[in-house]
């Protein structure tokens, strides 16, 4: 099989030209799309005089004139549209846009029009993990990573980067204010400084979402094959680097406007300290202006202008601060411990640390698993689920349980629409003799 050059292969002519077409060809099959959508068109289907309308249109909105004529503009576009975009069906004479076109329009569409819906992002997770696992059990990762995951990443990382451009878009709210007067600008800087709060609101409820997939990460990690190829391992480490990178994304979107917000303030401080300089200097001038002076009983009495209401001033009384005299005697210098560095204290607490990042993590994947059959069921029974952690778990099984089932019971036991019900009754597994549960089960009222 020879191998694909893509580059060498676009560069060509007779692929480059057809493929991405001039803005006077792309902007018809735009315009046609858009008619679709808004309903002027019941379906992807059009006559030969709407894709003649569409050319006239199009060529209208740019304002261009045309040496040649509209039968012959008619010819060479659509000529040049029907290779990708445009399919002609020549019994009926109707065209429609080819599925290239549609997704060339939708692309395009979702970067001038970005959408942010993290419950979305959470439900394709969801829907990854099982077929991921149901993948598993029938030995077809390859499936799951061409069919499932490859075509779930585009709008995954779709929402990130509308994270990304709402950042650009308030910077450059904000550069452009800098050209207007101050009481404009202190408006379009705060609404600026709004806009960066929920954006960042947006970016850490999307990484709480996007912890979902560290669970396919754990997954993946884990996997192994009877016969490996380059290709799986290619392909494993290819979930495995999406998922850091979605990550990374996210905290560069925090840390950017965690750099953007304080030169904001400072700004609409500065700007604020200038105005108050301006009007104590107008005041100022104002009081020279318009009062007076008058000699009373050998002094000189100043009287302010009428509009200007003068304060009572109180006087201050004097008072005596009592300091005891050992006080204010020298005391010796405190001497400096330098704290010894215990290496093998340290790896201790280290190794308690990760332990307990560990521990919250896996308590953190089972309650959200739980709280989902929850929502989609409306109810829950508990039991089976606190002996399927002690199995699944490796490392720390007892303690994700028993942390799992009292952290259930602490937030459903508070919720009114919720109702918990605990049933005496110890619940056993022969394969844990030594532990045991109540039955507890709960449901939505």
């Amino acid at each position: 099989m020879t191998e694909f050059h893509f580059y060498h292969e676009l560069k060509k002519d007779k692929y480059y030209e057809p493929l991405i077409p001039e803005k006077k060809s792309g902007l018809v099959i735009i315009y046609l799309y858009d008619q679709w959508k808004s309903g002027k068109y019941l379906s992807n289907s059009f006559t030969e005089n709407a894709v003649k309308s569409a050319i006239e249109q199009v060529a209208s909105d740019l304002g261009k004139s045309y040496e040649n004529t509209q039968h012959e503009r008619f010819r060479i576009i659509n000529r040049g549209l029907q290779e990708y975009f445009l399919f002609r069906n020549e019994e009926t004479n109707l065209y429609h846009i080819t599925q290239y076109g549609i997704e060339f329009c939708e692309s395009i569409r979702n970067k001038i029009e970005p959408e942010f819906n993290p419950s979305v992002i959470e439900k394709i997770l969801s829907d990854l993990i099982s077929l991921l696992k149901a993948s598993i059990a029938k030995n077809d990762f390859e499936y799951w990573y061409n069919h499932h995951f490859q075509n779930q990443k585009p709008y995954i990382k779709r929402q990130v980067e509308t994270l990304l451009k709402l950042v650009e878009k308030a910077v450059q709210e904000f550069r452009a204010s800098t050209k207007s007067d101050d009481e404009i600008f202190i408006e379009t800087v705060r609404k600026v400084d709004v806009s960066l709060e929920t954006v960042r609101k947006h970016s850490d409820e999307l990484k709480d979402v996007f912890f979902d997939a560290e669970e396919i990460k754990s997954i993946i990690l884990e996997l192994s094959f009877d016969e490996y190829s380059l290709d799986l391992i290619n392909q494993k480490e290819s979930v495995r680097s999406f998922i850091e990178e979605i990550n990374n994304d996210l905290s560069i979107i925090n840390q950017r406007i965690e750099k953007i917000r304080p030169k904001l303030r400072q700004f609409i401080s500065s700007i604020n300290h200038r105005n108050f300089d301006r009007n104590t200097e107008h005041f100022l001038q104002f009081l020279l202006k318009n009062s007076s002076v008058s000699r009373e009983s050998s002094k000189n009495k100043i009287h302010f202008p009428s509009v200007i209401e003068i304060p009572e001033l109180l006087k201050s009384e004097s008072k005596f601060i009592i300091v005891e005299s050992d006080r204010l005697k020298d005391h010796s210098p405190v001497s400096v411990v330098e704290p010894k560095e215990n290496k093998e204290k340290q790896k201790i607490q280290l190794e308690k640390a990760n332990n307990a990042f560990l521990i919250r993590n896996r308590i953190r994947l089972w309650l959200m698993k739980l709280e989902k059959e929850l929502r989609d069921n409306g109810n829950i029974n508990f039991t089976p689920y606190y002996f399927q952690i002690l199995e699944e778990e490796q490392f720390y099984s007892k303690t994700i349980a028993i942390k799992v089932a009292s952290g259930l019971f602490r937030k459903y036991s508070k919720l009114r629409n919720y109702k918990v019900s605990i049933k005496k009754e110890l619940q056993t597994n022969e394969k844990y003799p030594d532990q045991g549960i109540w039955d507890m089960n709960i449901e939505v009222k």
